[in-house]
């Protein structure tokens, strides 16, 4: 009985997320081209655009680093994804740090800013690790800089957390380029 439910449930989902999936792989597809025009200067193009998509919140960056392994291979894919989030997430938490919440007032809604910070008041950095280990917005890296938790601890727990994310998607990436 169960497993006929979870089957139709299956269904109706792959069914419901069909127009997405296929607009998010056409979009990869567009991004995979923009970023091999710029020919040997790709790779810094591709940890640029990472970084700003850190930045730039609302973007979404899980699917950066399955491109990056299928465009740069494995090694390759992950240290400029590495690179990338490192330089995105040490700027949102400077800028938060530098400005403070006047100036992520102006590009986030204030009652959302207000929720992550209120949830945030985090000083373990074995809590911010296993907290970025899930796929919160990058909102988040702006409300964690907005406390007290010190920079020298913050950031490493942020980019082992992002890095788990990073490692899978290199290797599918990796993977889907190698496959006959």
């Amino acid at each position: 009985g169960y497993f006929v439910l979870a089957m139709i449930a299956t269904a109706l989902l792959i069914w419901w997320l069909k127009e997405p999936a296929t607009a998010l792989l056409r979009a990869g597809g567009d991004l995979r081209t923009w970023l091999l025009s710029f020919g040997p200067l790709a790779p810094l193009v591709y940890m640029l655009f990472y970084a700003a998509q850190i930045l730039i919140a609302p973007l979404p960056g899980n699917f950066l680093a399955v491109l990056a392994g299928y465009l740069f291979g494995f090694w390759n894919g992950l240290l400029l994804s590495l690179l990338g989030v490192t330089l995105g997430a040490s700027l949102c938490v400077l800028i938060a740090r530098r400005f403070g919440r006047p100036l992520l007032e102006r590009f986030f809604d204030r009652a959302e800013l207000l929720r992550w910070e209120r949830k945030l008041r985090l000083r373990s950095p074995l809590v911010w690790y296993v907290f970025f280990l899930f796929p919160v917005p990058d909102l988040v890296i702006y409300a964690a800089g907005l406390g007290t938790l010190p920079v020298r601890w913050l950031l490493p727990s942020i980019l082992l957390g992002r890095a788990t994310g990073i490692l899978i998607g290199a290797t599918l990436g990796n993977f889907t380029a190698t496959m006959p």
